[in-house]
């Protein structure tokens, strides 16, 4: 299997996730269950999970597309 090295992958922590969001920990996993809009799960790396901030900025860019039409 080859890596694609060219496009660098940035991940967030939890906390991370939740500092740009400015919203709680509850709330983040009531999103991810969303059934028409989930917010994108994380990766698992052994016992931490962390978020593709790509996903993350592209969750956040629809939800302002959604609200300002």
């Amino acid at each position: 299997m080859a890596v694609d090295t060219s496009v660098p992958t940035i991940s967030l922590s939890l906390d991370q996730v939740l500092s740009r969001m400015t919203i709680g920990k509850t709330f983040l996993y009531d999103l991810m269950k969303d059934p028409i809009t989930p917010f994108p799960p994380p990766i698992h790396i052994r016992r931490r999970s962390v978020w593709v901030v790509s996903e993350v900025e592209a969750y956040m860019r629809k939800a302002i597309e959604q609200q300002r039409g």
